[in-house]
């Protein structure tokens, strides 16, 4: 135990590998087992699993409503498996627009469904209103002013009863249209 150092160089070796393999599967990584035959030095390097060849045996496509089933086989290995295939749902279109329910069918199927009105519907529902009631409020200011304009004139006596009974909830201020007509005579004559 002298605490002495030595340092030697060892040549660099020209590995002569034996290789022993394992041969990937469809689904298992095969490997390569290297080993030096003049210093011993072992590697290895990993071959990927192949993964499956499969070719369809049989199909059943699927429905708007109900999944599908394909069936396969592996040419390499010989494996099957069974794939679903998720039912789409159906593709509704607006086949009838109406007021208050609107019709809908499948393109795939033609399968109906009723179903609430379009956003569009309320519009034209409003729409429609407005117009009804606008035209009906015009007619109303017509049918008004035209029974206003057509109304007979009140003789005095009605005038005075009717005015007594009206202005009882008006104020005292008398209307021009029922002011009594006056007749002035002209006083400055000539001499």
């Amino acid at each position: 135990r002298c605490n002495e150092k030595m340092t030697e160089t060892i040549p660099h070796c020209d590995h002569d590998y034996i290789e022993t393999a394992t041969e990937p599967t469809c689904t298992e990584d095969g490997n390569i087992f290297y080993s030096c035959q003049k210093c011993g030095y072992e590697k290895t390097e990993t071959i990927p699993a192949l993964g499956h060849d499969n070719e369809i045996t049989s199909e059943t496509p699927p429905s708007c409503t109900l999944d599908g089933i394909r069936s396969v086989r592996c040419t390499v290995c010989g494996d099957t498996d069974d794939v679903i295939l998720p039912a789409p749902g159906h593709d509704y279109e607006i086949t009838k627009d109406g007021i208050f329910a609107s019709i809908k069918t499948c393109t795939a199927c033609g399968d109906e469904v009723e179903d609430a009105p379009t956003s569009k519907t309320p519009a034209i529902i409003l729409i429609s209103a407005a117009s009804v009631l606008g035209a009906a409020l015009v007619a109303l200011a017509v049918i008004f002013i035209l029974k206003k304009k057509s109304a007979p004139a009140p003789s005095p006596d009605e005038d005075a009863d009717e005015s007594d009974e009206e202005e009882s909830d008006e104020d005292d201020t008398p209307s021009a249209e029922f002011a009594p007509e006056i007749e002035y005579e002209d006083t400055t004559a000539e001499e």
